[in-house]
């Protein structure tokens, strides 16, 4: 840190709302812990509701908005990734299965065509899904409990590229339960001169029960997930035409069996470094982090070590990937860059005064580039 920079403050999380934004329809700016009830972002306020009240603001609204939800789930022999999307124009889902001991795949699939159902509920309430022939996502969360149920069948939508790797059948039944905090982040996001509302909501470290059936090769072998941690992400907003970010997103159990997470976000469009989203979470309780977060690694070999820190010095962390996901599509409404390698996170965190040493923390890193 040079004498000419001030060091960062990094404001509390507050306690969350109940809604993103208020009856008169202003967002809530800001980061908190706990989970939103609801994201209200259908009854926004002229100044942040992005275009105008007639039909074309009302499709220019449309096309802009957003919303997707993720899983993350792993225990030390395996990790399991799932996402559905609504981009508006389309919808994708995707899900991998990783041996985290050898950096096989067990199983990928992609796959694109419909729109992803999201409610407005970012925590309890929450109800997602996304179908095609032979296609299945489902999330439901109530409670402290998030349930994720997915199935794949032979021979389904797949994106031509991953056909092959479309061809087992997959099962996926997981329950997600959260013993201590989520976060909400509740952002400005920039469209040149005007500017909207994103909200996203996380939640990590969560005790993980179930697993999953993979049919191949004339068998079925099983994986039980129960034991293990994961987390998940549902973000809705006004997002720009063009928008990029770096992620990073991992859970575990460290040495001294200390439960920790952290998401982790560089760069997201319309939001910079005015980001609330980053965050570690300690035994269930979310800190927040510098938003100024630095990623390194080469776009040409994404398989080499990545590295992720905060300006303050607070996150030092190393991203060794033993696989992954990669999409590229262009069906000229749509174009996304977007690759999300698994692997192993090492390093320290600095939290709340007390260093956290990290040594082969499951997790996932993710660079995107996206117009939509």
């Amino acid at each position: 840190m040079t004498e000419h920079q001030a060091p960062p403050t990094i404001e509390p999380l507050l306690p969350a709302p109940a809604r993103a934004v208020d009856p008169d329809g202003n967002p809530a700016f800001g980061g908190y812990r706990g989970i939103v009830g609801t994201t209200g972002l259908d009854d926004l306020a002229a100044a942040h509701r992005l275009g105008a009240a007639g039909p074309a603001g009302r499709v220019e609204r449309y096309l802009r908005q957003k919303r997707w939800v993720y899983c993350f789930a792993a225990t030390p022999e395996v990790s399991v990734v799932a996402v559905m999307v609504n981009a508006a124009v389309t919808g994708s889902g995707f899900c991998m299965v990783t041996d985290l001991r050898s950096g096989a795949v067990i199983a990928e699939s992609s796959r694109m065509g419909a729109l992803a159902s999201v409610n407005d509920h970012p925590g309890p309430g929450l109800r997602a899904g996304y179908r095609l022939p032979g296609t299945v996502y489902a999330v439901a969360r109530d409670g402290d409990l998030t349930r994720w149920t997915i199935r794949l069948a032979h021979g389904g939508v797949a994106l031509p590229r991953l056909t092959r790797l479309t061809r087992p059948w997959l099962g996926l039944d997981l329950e997600l339960r959260e013993p201590g905090q989520g976060i909400t982040a509740v952002s400005q996001v920039r469209h040149g001169e005007r500017s909207s509302v994103s909200v996203t909501a996380k939640a990590c470290g969560l005790a993980v029960k179930g697993g999953l059936r993979v049919h191949a090769d004339g068998g079925v072998t099983t994986y039980d997930l129960t034991g293990g941690l994961g987390g998940y992400d549902m973000t809705r907003g006004f997002l720009p035409r063009h928008t990029a970010w770096r992620w990073a997103f991992g859970t575990g159990r460290l040495a001294d069996g200390t439960v920790l997470g952290f998401n982790l976000t560089e760069g997201f469009s319309g939001v910079g470094e005015h980001s609330r989203e980053g965050a570690v979470w300690v035994d269930g309780r979310p800190h927040p982090v510098d938003p100024r977060l630095r990623f390194a690694f080469d776009r040409a070999d994404v398989r080499a070590p990545w590295q992720i820190t905060t300006v303050d010095g607070s996150v030092r962390l190393r991203f060794d990937p033993i696989a992954e996901h990669r999409e590229l599509v262009d069906v000229r409404v749509l174009r996304s860059s977007f690759v999300q390698p698994v692997g192993h996170f090492s390093g320290e965190l600095d939290v709340a005064g007390r260093t956290h040493v990290l040594d082969g923390l499951p997790g996932v890193v993710e660079d995107q580039d996206i117009l939509w």
